[in-house]
């Protein structure tokens, strides 16, 4: 069952539940909706809307309302970009949800919005599943950066790990030997085979039902540049969730080996890194929690600089 076509902004009686005028773009005689909240978002509020389509159909959709992190781009064109991208990777047979469409009139919800179909399933897994998780993850990774990025849609580019990481700069260390070095460096732009990256690739945004991977979910970090910074996105979240040995088990997997490049793996590393220490404490978690990752984000920049060879 697809939407209905609707062109501009779409009108619906100013009582009316929102949810339930998106809803009726789907099915026009629905009266009522349930809507519950979906775990797992940060950046976005993430909707499960269920109604009935008729007397023995009952569908629910998944609305992502883009919200106002001052990290992220909650811009027309950003859900646009997001909807598109989903489109394609739909159309080449991927595992993501459905996409249905894109509002960004704001007419029925404040900020831009995307629809999509809803996938059951969960993001976590038994630890004893962890192995299995990880080859999956590493078989995912790599195929995504082998796609053809001719076949996709305008997106941005991230190939040079080192200008943001000034911007995310880490307190409470002596940095200032590393920052003095990296801002002699001159080479460090990527010039290889350029890739889509997911920006946001661990367990957290995969979607699991009786073993099998069945959706990635969140793409609205998606660029196009060096895969390496989608490796030090996963070697982080995996030392954070599962510890170094896991996070060292996902990396020679992927490489098939000792690390390709060490030296730019260890400066994406750092601008993971720097990005994660600064903005996690407005994500939401348990202060123990953010406790942790920040010891263990300050583990991996040490562990980046001396790849570097900075003291």
């Amino acid at each position: 069952m697809k939407p209905h076509p609707v062109t501009g902004a779409f009108a619906y009686p100013a009582t009316m539940d929102p949810y339930l005028a998106i809803a009726r773009r789907i099915e026009p005689d629905v009266q009522s909706v349930v809507v519950r909240e979906l775990t797992g978002g940060v950046s976005a509020q993430v909707r499960a809307v269920t109604f009935a389509s008729d007397e023995h159909t009952e569908r629910t959709i998944v609305v992502r309302q883009h919200g106002d992190a001052a990290y992220k781009d909650t811009s027309k064109e950003a859900a646009e970009q997001q909807h598109a991208l989903q489109q394609a990777l739909w159309r080449l047979d991927w595992p993501v949800p459905e996409p249905l469409w894109v509002d960004t009139s704001c007419s029925i919800l404040a900020t831009p919005y995307t629809v999509m179909a809803f996938v059951p399933g969960a993001t976590e897994y038994a630890d004893e599943r962890l192995p299995d998780v990880i080859d999956v993850m590493v078989q995912r990774l790599r195929a995504l950066h082998a796609l053809d990025v001719a076949q996709l849609p305008a997106l941005p580019v991230r190939d040079d790990p080192r200008p943001e990481i000034f911007e995310f700069w880490m307190s409470g260390v002596d940095w200032q030997p590393l920052r003095d070095w990296l801002e002699r460096l001159d080479d460090t732009c990527y010039s290889g085979r350029a890739c889509l990256q997911h920006g946001d690739f661990w367990s957290g945004n995969l979607l699991w039902r009786d073993g099998a991977l069945v959706a990635i979910l969140d793409w609205e970090d998606a660029a196009i540049g060096d895969p390496v910074c989608d490796v030090a996105v996963a070697r982080q979240e995996m030392a954070w969730k599962h510890g170094f040995d896991a996070m060292e088990q996902l990396t020679v997997g992927y490489y098939d080996g000792p690390i390709a490049d060490p030296r730019r793996q260890a400066l994406w590393d750092l601008y993971c890194g720097f990005a994660g220490y600064r903005y996690m404490g407005d994500w939401g978690l348990p202060d123990g929690q953010v406790a942790h990752m920040r010891a263990v984000t300050l583990q991996l920049a040490q562990r980046a600089r001396a790849v570097l060879g900075v003291s």
